[in-house]
């Protein structure tokens, strides 16, 4: 039995990505979210992270950076697909964390409206082309 819901496997795949690949950001993630007063749960974080990026590709607003790699001619068409949604992730969940240090929020319960912020940001900078990843 596992903790990833709906996202399920992909989840888990995405998480294991963040924490081998970026090891310092993921780091300084569990970290905060280990912190005595301002924690938040770290994998129902990434779990949701998912679901957003999900809801990303439903919505097509990911779609001219998989578009460009799909068209770069490289043979791993797929897995450079795949590992740009992981890095998508990566940098969805680090700025997740940092939101929340900056916030410094009381409890655990500000979790929905801080996450729903940076959901909020990010379709605007994908909408703008504003968005780095």
């Amino acid at each position: 039995m596992s903790d990833f819901r709906g996202m399920g496997v992909f989840s888990l795949i995405q998480l294991n990505h963040f924490t081998r690949e970026y090891r310092v950001e993921a780091q300084r993630a569990l970290e905060e979210s280990n912190h005595p007063t301002r924690w938040y749960p770290f994998a129902v974080t990434g779990i949701n992270v998912t679901g957003f990026m999900i809801d990303l590709i439903h919505d097509r607003l990911v779609d001219i950076k998989l578009y460009r790699l799909a068209g770069s001619g490289e043979g791993e068409d797929v897995a450079a697909g795949l590992t740009a949604l992981h890095d998508l992730y990566a940098t969805i969940f680090t700025r997740f964390n940092k939101l929340w240090v900056d916030t410094n929020p009381r409890d655990v319960m500000a979790f929905p409206s801080i996450f729903q912020s940076l959901k909020d940001d990010i379709r605007r900078e994908l909408l703008q082309k504003s968005f780095r990843y």
